[in-house]
């Protein structure tokens, strides 16, 4: 995808900035043959490893479930959704740390608000103005930055809160199965099972080069 110049870069940098004395010798974690279940709660991650199948889940984002049997994705689940009688999204996508997790045996439980996806795209004017700023204006390091904090601090901040909740229950195996129990208030309606979708997408950033640090 269009973010895998990013990502590779990031393994990059985390490879010419570990200690010379680490063996980077060996498969990946999800390529190896070693069977285990790590749940990372400050990253709001839980890997779980066998022989035939890998699973991801994000606890931070509501049960984003990345689910591999050997090297193909048999299953990609991108949270709960809702909508309002304006047609307005909400989901729960929102990055929330706080979210309630369970962590019993074989079953994984996510408690997560849903909250409103902002998917505003530019106007054919806005778009215009933005390009002749790009071009004038935001030569300006100071002022592109600024521009930038506030678009971020608009899609991002201060998500509105419904009152619903989410409540997930994985049960984690080789058939994995996904259980969601929405309550919502009224005018909310909870929308059938979306599988892969995206409540906002953005441009990357910081494309990383080795050169980059040597220029400082």
């Amino acid at each position: 995808g269009p973010n895998l110049v990013p990502v590779f870069n990031a393994y990059v940098l985390a490879a010419v900035s570990a200690p010379a004395d680490i063996d980077h010798a060996g498969p990946v974690p999800s390529r190896g043959p070693s069977v285990f279940r790590r749940h990372y709660a400050r990253a709001g991650l839980l890997a779980d490893k066998t022989a035939d199948r890998y699973t991801i889940v994000s606890t931070h984002k509501g049960g984003i479930v990345y689910h591999f049997r050997g090297s193909t994705l048999s299953r990609l689940d991108a949270g709960a959704a809702a909508c309002d009688g304006r047609g307005r999204l909400y989901t729960t996508q929102a990055h929330r740390p706080g979210n309630r997790v369970d962590v019993k045996s074989d079953t994984l439980c996510i408690h997560a608000p849903f909250t409103l996806a902002k998917r505003q795209l530019p106007t054919p004017v806005q778009f215009i103005v933005l390009r002749l700023l790009a071009l004038t204006a935001f030569r300006s390091l100071r002022l592109s930055n600024l521009v930038k904090r506030l678009a971020a601090r608009h899609l991002f901040g201060r998500n509105r809160s419904t009152g619903a909740e989410n409540r997930r229950e994985i049960q984690l195996g080789p058939e994995l199965t996904i259980q969601d129990r929405a309550s919502l208030p009224r005018g909310l309606t909870a929308l059938p099972p979306q599988g892969a979708f995206r409540a906002i997408t953005m441009a990357s950033q910081g494309y990383w080069q080795r050169q980059d640090d040597d220029s400082q």
